[in-house]
């Protein structure tokens, strides 16, 4: 079995998507992934002793 089909089989079987028309439509409605925290600048709080 090829990649393809496995994961034709996997859409099917966990979410109902089975044709190319529902994966698309699916796949355009993904939100994506925020990897803010990722490329942001660290900002460490300084300590001061007294």
């Amino acid at each position: 079995m090829e990649l393809k089909e496995k994961l034709r089989q996997i859409l099917k079987e966990r979410y109902g998507m089975e044709n190319d028309a529902e994966i698309i439509k699916e796949a355009g409605a993904l939100q994506g992934i925020d990897l803010g925290i990722f490329v942001n600048p660290y900002e460490k709080d300084e300590v001061k002793s007294a």
